[in-house]
């Protein structure tokens, strides 16, 4: 129903907590996976539960979300489970396990390129152990749900002074409210109303799971900590906005149906006014607005670095001798790539400002040096004794990545060229 589509679609896009991911925690990622989410959530229906034909369109969805963003990726995950194991019979009955297994296999082809690289360096002790925060507390309490504008989280100590709207929209409350009544009186049993049900009952699961209410310390128990890789318990009213969205779209939809367009109007200007606080408040205070000004440059957290980093040794911009007579007569840096003059009296070790990440390789006129890291984990690079000239040091990866690459790459081509083969076949047809 297009006057479903509309108010579900406004109030989707004016949500409080889309709006702080923009304006108050810029988290972009985040914010670009919940533009995808909402289709996203349309071909897992479809797949599971609808035409399986759509596999492919899960695929693309599921891609796009885990190009955008990991924790997105992982809630989405957790949600395809619930939703595909309350379906299983129907799953096993009509043989969809296998349109299941094609998009998740394409999409594992699709983002190779990108989380293969991210895997290895996983393998390697490189990963976000430091980001992953005990659910516990991190939860909101359970009358912060039914927060009508900006609210602050007061636990932990330490995102005391995070301020968001962490509560759900009144929109949303009195949509899928609106379309719960529907529901109950209504006699139609169409595939909306299963739908909406469905949507009404998902985003009540996961607005509950935010707070401290839902029992997470059970949840620890069973996934020893798994979750706690999702850092905020109040990051699942993504799952709940989205999904109270769609049914709230349906119930105005429903309640305004001979003139569809007065609930438009009517989501339109309540969704404004609840957002209005966010658009104006956060966007005008001076401490956003200096945000960029003041932002500390330098990398101040521990994810994604090696062990034994030491974070205040990465803000000296200048290489270092750490071993030998060599001197260094020129230097210059563009990215992660470096190159400088060096005359080496004897066998050295030059210690550059990079991260020693595996994958860089150094050259002195064409022959291969060795590479390593120091004891602040910074890059080096061994000059042997004789050296003199140019040594460049660039970051080249792993000769074997560009297989994913190469794998990503003819996946996305296949699909063109398909697309375009089932658009002429239409035309003919």
């Amino acid at each position: 129903h297009r006057g479903a589509a509309a108010c579900a679609s406004i109030g989707y896009t004016l949500a409080m907590y889309r709006l702080s991911d923009v304006f108050t925690r810029y988290a972009v990622g985040e914010a670009i996976a919940m533009a995808i989410l909402p289709m996203f959530i349309w071909a897992l229906w479809e797949v599971v539960y609808g035409d399986q034909r759509r596999w492919a369109a899960l695929s693309l969805t599921a891609a796009g979300i885990a190009l955008c963003h990991v924790i997105s990726t992982m809630l989405c995950a957790l949600l395809a489970v619930l939703f595909g194991l309350i379906h299983i019979r129907g799953i096993v009955k009509e043989k969809r396990i296998l349109p299941i297994l094609k998009a998740a296999g394409l999409c594992a082809l699709l983002v190779a390129f990108q989380y293969v690289p991210f895997l290895t360096y996983a393998s390697e002790g490189i990963g976000a152990a430091d980001l992953a925060w005990h659910l516990i507390y991190n939860t909101i309490e359970p009358a912060q749900l039914l927060t009508l504008g900006r609210g602050t989280i007061v636990k932990p100590k330490n995102l005391r002074l995070l301020s968001f709207s962490a509560g759900l929209d009144l929109w949303l409350i009195i949509g899928a409210g609106l379309a719960l009544v529907a529901i109950l009186r209504g006699r139609r049993r169409d595939e909306n109303e299963r739908k909406a049900l469905t949507f009404i009952a998902g985003g009540v699961f996961f607005a509950v799971a935010s707070t401290d209410f839902f029992p997470w310390s059970y949840v620890a128990l069973i996934d020893h900590g798994l979750m706690d890789y999702m850092q905020f318990t109040w990051r699942l009213l993504m799952l709940a906005v989205v999904l109270l969205a769609l049914a709230a779209g349906y119930g105005v939809a429903r309640f305004f149906e001979e003139k569809p367009e007065h609930g438009v109007l009517l989501t339109l200007c309540l969704a404004s006014a609840l957002a209005l606080p966010t658009l104006t408040t956060e966007t005008q205070s001076d401490l956003y607005l200096r945000y960029g000004e003041t932002y500390n440059p330098y990398m101040y957290g521990t994810e994604y670095t090696m062990e034994g980093t030491n974070f205040a040794y990465t803000r000296d911009k200048n290489p270092h001798v750490e071993r030998g007579e060599i001197d260094l007569t020129a230097y210059a840096k563009r990215g992660t790539q470096i190159e400088m003059q060096v005359e080496a009296q004897t066998d050295g070790v030059i210690s550059v400002p990079l991260f020693g990440y595996d994958g860089y390789r150094a050259q002195a006129d064409g022959q291969e040096l060795e590479t390593g890291l120091d004891e602040n984990k910074r890059l080096t690079v061994v000059v042997p004794a004789g050296t003199k000239g140019e040594v460049k040091l660039w970051y080249a990866g792993k000769r074997w990545w560009r297989i994913s690459d190469a794998v990503s790459l003819l996946t996305a081509l296949a699909l063109i060229a398909a697309r375009i083969q089932h658009r002429r076949k239409a035309q003919k047809a």
